[in-house]
C-alpha cells in the first residue's frame, strides 16, 4: 500500500471563525438581512487570515494502487480487487479500534501482495475468482455492522459482546488472506520440497560413502 500525505486546513481556523460570528452577533446588530451581509463580509478575512496563520495538519492517506495484467480475465480480477480495497480504506479511516485497523491495514498489504503475484503469473488468477466475490463483501459487510455499533451503541454492554465477536471474525479474515496468499505458491512450494527431498538424499549418499571409506 503506498501512503499520500495530505495537507488540511487546521479546524481551529474553523472554531476561531466560529467564535468571531457569536461574538459579533451578541456585540453588534444582527437581525436585518443587511446585517446578515456584514457579518459575512467580516467573517471571510477573519477565516482566511486563520487559516494562513495555523499550520495545515498532515494526514497519512492509504493509496490503492491501480495494477494493470496483459491477461483480459485477470485484469477483471484486479479492478474488482481494487474497488474493494478502496472501501476497506475509507473503512480503515472510520474505525476507531486500533486492533481493527491494524487487521485492516494487514489485509490491504496482503492483497497488495496478492495483485502483484497475479500481474506477474496472471494465470492464476483463475483461482481467485470465488475468494474475491465472497471474502471482500463479507469483510465489508462485518465492519460496516462494527461501524454502526461503535458510533451509536457503544456504550451498551449487548452490543460491546457483539462488537467483539466481529472483532474476532475480523482476526479470521486475517488468517483467510494470509492462507490464500500462501496458496497462490503451492506449486513453487513442492518443486523446492523436492528439490530439497533429492538434495537431502544426495548429502546421506555421501556421508554414507564417506563411514565405510
Amino acid at each position: 500500500m503506498e501512503k499520500k500525505i495530505k495537507r488540511m486546513t487546521s479546524p481551529f481556523a474553523f472554531y476561531i471563525t466560529g467564535g468571531f460570528l457569536i461574538l459579533y452577533a451578541w456585540m453588534l446588530p444582527f437581525y436585518r438581512w443587511q446585517d446578515y451581509g456584514i457579518a459575512i463580509v467580516c467573517t471571510v478575512p477573519v477565516f482566511l487570515f486563520s487559516r494562513k496563520l495555523l499550520p495545515k495538519i498532515e494526514l497519512e492517506e492509504l493509496q490503492v494502487s491501480d495494477l494493470q495484467s496483459a491477461d483480459e480475465y485477470c485484469n477483471m480480477i484486479l479492478e474488482d480487487m481494487e474497488a474493494y480495497m478502496k472501501q476497506l480504506n475509507v473503512l480503515y479511516s472510520q474505525l476507531e479500534k486500533e486492533k481493527l485497523q491494524r487487521d485492516i491495514l494487514h489485509i490491504l498489504n496482503i492483497s497488495d501482495d496478492i495483485r502483484n503475484v497475479l500481474v506477474k503469473e496472471p494465470q492464476k488468477s483463475r483461482r481467485l475468482r470465488k475468494f474475491v466475490n465472497i471474502s471482500y463483501p463479507s469483510l465489508l459487510e462485518i465492519l460496516k455492522t462494527y461501524d454502526e455499533l461503535e458510533n451509536e451503541h457503544r456504550e451498551l454492554d449487548t452490543f460491546q459482546s457483539s462488537m467483539k465477536k466481529v472483532e474476532q471474525q475480523v482476526s479470521q479474515f486475517v488468517k483467510l488472506f494470509e492462507d490464500q496468499y500462501t496458496a497462490l505458491f503451492e506449486d513453487k512450494i513442492r518443486e523446492l520440497d523436492a528439490e530439497l527431498a533429492v538434495i537431502e538424499q544426495m548429502v546421506i549418499k555421501t556421508e554414507g560413502g564417506k563411514r565405510y571409506e
